[in-house]
C-alpha cells in the first residue's frame, strides 16, 4: 500500500488533512494519464521551513529521501517519509506549512496537476 496524505480546504475555509492508503496495482497502469502540467525536485536540510502557503493548482509530492513534516491550519501534523505522497488540494484559505525534520537532506519530487483526478477526489470527505 502507498501512503497518501491529502491536504484540502474544508467547508469552513480552513486547511484540513486526512490519511489514506492506495493499493499498489501490478502490472502498473497509468492512473492520471495526461494529468501532469509541471514538475520539480526540491531538496532541503534540517530546519528549512515553508511558512503558511496554498498551492496554485493541485500538487502531488513524493518524498524521495529524508523526512518532512506537514501541518494544516486545523493543527494536524503528518511526518512524511520516503515513499509517502502528499496530495495538496488547498488552493484557497491559509493553506499548510512544512519543515524538514530529518538529519539528512529531504528530497521531494513535485508534480503539478491540471485538475483534481477523480481517484484522488474520492479521498476527500463530502
Amino acid at each position: 500500500m502507498a501512503r497518501v496524505v491529502t491536504v484540502y480546504c474544508d467547508n469552513n475555509g480552513r486547511s484540513a488533512a486526512m490519511e489514506a492508503s492506495l493499493p499498489q496495482v501490478f502490472p502498473a497502469s497509468p492512473l492520471y494519464q495526461d494529468a501532469a502540467e509541471s514538475w520539480c525536485v526540491i531538496t532541503g536540510t534540517r530546519g528549512d521551513f515553508g511558512d503558511w502557503h496554498t498551492v496554485t493548482s493541485p500538487l502531488l509530492s513524493i518524498v524521495l529521501t529524508g523526512e518532512w513534516e506537514v501541518e494544516t491550519e486545523c493543527g494536524a501534523k503528518f511526518l512524511m517519509k520516503p515513499g509517502d505522497m502528499l496530495f495538496a488540494a488547498d488552493t484557497t484559505g491559509k493553506g499548510h506549512r512544512s519543515r524538514v525534520v530529518s538529519p539528512v537532506p529531504c528530497t521531494v519530487a513535485g508534480i503539478g496537476l491540471k485538475s483534481l483526478p477523480a481517484s484522488l477526489c474520492s479521498l476527500l470527505p463530502g
